[in-house]
């Protein structure tokens, strides 16, 4: 099962209100410290963090966010110590903050509409297990996005955005982007060998 965390400095990561993390200020982190490298393979914006003889775990910039697909414990910790030197914060998915040592920050109390929307979203999730709609493609297709740019999918969560689900496009140019997969814009063109 997938499950992501972000670095961020927005009130939610896929959000429009707060600041970026700018593409610059990740290059910096990444040429500063020994235990990440870049991993061109995996997207122009990716890095690996290799530790000991473990596979190594990947992170993404996608629109102004660090982002991480089913982290370890222990690099959790090192997120935590990546989100302090961007003086932004490790948020997951489901709005836990994650503090120094791993441990779960507790989220703000919620107000009264963010309660209703969760009661809101917690019935459609058990209605419908997998709310979002399946978006026709998978990981490794190649699609056209807005302005006929060429990408390849890099994953395809439909659980995540709280059931709208969230595709995130790896473009040829080296930007990336996030959708959702209910409603989101690019459309296939083949899987990977093809193009």
């Amino acid at each position: 099962m997938s499950y992501s965390v972000f670095v961020t400095r927005k009130k939610q990561p896929h959000g429009s209100i707060g600041a970026e993390i700018a593409l610059t200020e990740w290059k910096a982190i990444i040429d500063s410290d020994r235990q990440l490298a870049w991993a061109p393979e995996l997207g122009n914006n990716t890095a690996v963090w290799k530790v000991g003889e473990k596979e190594p775990e990947w992170i993404d910039w996608c629109d102004g966010n660090l982002e991480v697909n089913r982290p370890s414990s222990l690099f959790i910790e090192k997120l935590v110590s990546i989100s302090d030197l961007l003086h932004a914060r490790l948020v997951g998915e489901e709005g836990e903050v994650y503090g120094f040592g791993g441990k779960v920050d507790h989220p703000p109390p919620h107000t009264q509409t963010s309660r209703l929307l969760a009661f809101w979203w917690g019935i459609r999730a058990a209605l419908s297990p997998s709310s979002a709609p399946d978006p026709g493609f998978s990981v490794g297709t190649r699609v056209r996005g807005l302005r006929a740019r060429l990408g390849t999918v890099t994953e395809v969560n439909l659980r995540a955005e709280r059931g709208l689900g969230r595709i995130t496009v790896c473009y040829d140019d080296g930007h990336s982007e996030c959708y959702t997969a209910v409603a989101h814009c690019p459309e296939a063109v083949g899987t990977a060998g093809d193009i």
